[in-house]
């Protein structure tokens, strides 16, 4: 356990941090569940705000139910954030291709940094569509999901499923490929709520002993069940934030095949090519579904990253700064004073040269 507790990636590790102590002081009897789940009648009339939060740290008090879900959080959460990298994708084309090789090091050097800030702010967005779905099933089906956290952990079961569809996983001594695993948890646990929702009924059947398990699976039970809809929303969030960042900003709205880490030279200079001669021609390209999801995507500091990386002029055309007149002079003078004496010096060693050549052409004297 000490282990996986060290190796937990920084969010990852602060979710976990944060359930295990709302969930210490539950059991503590200094909080209470009921206060901290999402209700949004008491969020938006009686501006409870904090139920935004911690109704997606809240599980319960501390038990064997809460350490599995503490364990799903590692393993999910995990999986996705070692694996989480702002792409190229999700800059503008026009501005990565202006920019020099030097300054594309920069950048890739800023997103290798700030992976994990970059992650947080991912995850506060699905948070929000969470919110807002879960706001519109209360106020227009009447279905109350409580526990915003275990629809973010599903979604994140869902995107990691797709991210390794062909992963081998072990679910219970079961061993199947991760494109399955979201969808083999739901039916086990719709299966288990339809057990016991038809226990609860037994006692009301009519005539026949399936009656009851009939009218459970009928289409207002089935629209009415809490179960469906949550897994109904957490699917398709997932999928929604899936297909938005690895599919359609990977490949259908970028050039060159989704290729976007692709910073080759030629390929780079037929782009610009193709952008300039478009140009030229008085056509303008803009993709519209491309540039709002760019807008969406990529988190606001990396507008102010870019507009400070392109005002850094390469190396060979930086400009020195000037030097002060006043230093200047100094130089200059200090070096003509080094020049003078480095030339006496040189006609003193000259001189001794040439007495010391005389000196041995003398002839000796008996």
């Amino acid at each position: 356990m000490d282990f996986l507790w060290t190796n937990l990636p920084p969010v990852t590790k602060g979710w976990c941090v944060a359930s295990m102590t709302i969930s210490t002081l539950v059991t503590m009897d200094k909080l209470k569940s009921v206060n901290l789940w999402f209700i949004p009648g008491k969020i938006y009339n009686q501006n409870q705000t904090w139920r935004l939060i911690t109704s997606f740290v809240t599980f319960g008090d501390l038990s064997m139910g809460f350490v599995f879900q503490l364990w799903i959080i590692s393993s999910s959460c995990r999986a996705i954030e070692s694996l989480y990298q702002t792409k190229f994708t999700q800059f503008p084309l026009y501005i990565v291709d202006d920019l020099s090789r030097e300054q594309l090091g920069i950048l890739r050097q800023l997103i290798e940094r700030n992976r994990s800030i970059d992650f947080l702010y991912f995850i506060m967005q699905i948070c929000v569509s969470i919110i807002v779905c879960a706001t519109i099933l209360f106020y227009k089906m009447g279905i109350l999901l409580p526990q915003l956290g275990l629809v973010l952990i599903s979604v994140f079961q869902y995107y990691n499923s797709k991210l390794t569809p062909l992963e081998m996983v072990n679910f219970f001594g079961f061993q199947f490929r991760n494109m399955y695993h979201p969808y083999f948890v739901a039916l086990v646990n719709l299966l288990v709520s339809s057990a016991g929702a038809g226990q609860n009924s037994e006692p009301n059947q009519n005539r026949s002993g399936n009656f009851g398990r009939i009218a459970l699976w009928s289409i207002e039970s089935v629209l009415r069940n809490p179960q469906i809809w949550f897994y109904f929303i957490s699917f398709g969030l997932g999928h929604l934030w899936w297909c938005t960042r690895e599919v359609i900003l990977g490949s259908m709205h970028y050039n060159d095949a989704g290729d976007a880490t692709s910073l080759d030279v030629d390929e780079r200079s037929r782009r610009i090519k193709r952008r300039q001669l478009l140009k030229q021609n008085g056509v303008w390209k803009f993709d519209l579904v491309k540039e709002a999801l760019v807008i969406l995507m990529l988190p606001p500091w990396y507008w102010i990253m870019l507009s400070k990386i392109k005002q850094q002029r390469p190396l060979g055309n930086r400009r020195q700064r000037p030097m002060p007149i006043e230093l200047e002079d100094a130089l200059q003078e200090d070096l003509g004073e080094r020049v003078e004496e480095d030339g006496e010096n040189a006609d003193d060693l000259v001189d001794e040269h040439q007495e010391g050549n005389v000196m041995q052409n003398l002839p000796q004297v008996d």
